[in-house]
């Protein structure tokens, strides 16, 4: 395997190993040596890779920020059945958020950010919006929706 390849599987694993542990222990619960056993890495790997703890669940939030944002809208239209287009597109994110493997997670992610709200902002603002806001805009423009704060919406 390549050195790239390997690099590449061993964050993977390393991903999966914390995912699990912040999942029944919490941020706060999980330590970065039970990680690096669960993922059969040594701690020095772990911190290479992600650099510290929080460097790690970032990591983990990007990732799982990122696929979310892969569920994207359709472009709006006027002639489109409003109701039908959002419902569609909440149960797309609620099925992932719902998934027994992601709750645990969501729930020691949230934690985290409700006790360091300065970490929260600032990883949500670092990623795209290619959901909701953009779609609400564009309705909000076209008067199907008066929406004051389509980013805060």
């Amino acid at each position: 395997m390549r050195r790239s390849q390997r690099a590449r599987q061993t964050r993977s694993t390393i991903l999966d190993a914390a995912s699990r542990a912040f999942s029944e222990q919490g941020f706060q619960g999980a330590s970065l040596d039970e990680i690096a056993v669960r993922a059969g890495v040594t701690k020095p790997t772990v911190y290479a890779h992600f650099g510290s703890k929080e460097g790690l669940c970032e990591a983990l939030v990007v990732g799982w920020m990122e696929r979310s944002a892969e569920v994207e809208l359709p472009r709006f239209a006027a002639d489109q059945d409003l109701r039908e287009v959002l419902i569609a597109y909440a149960i797309a994110h609620v099925g992932d958020v719902l998934d027994p493997d992601h709750l645990g997670l969501l729930r020691a992610v949230t934690a985290e950010m409700i006790r360091r709200p300065e970490w929260s902002a600032e990883l949500m603002g670092s990623l795209p919006d290619k959901g909701l806001a953009p779609w609400l805009r564009d309705a909000d423009a076209a008067g199907a929706l008066a929406v004051d704060d389509p980013e805060r919406a």
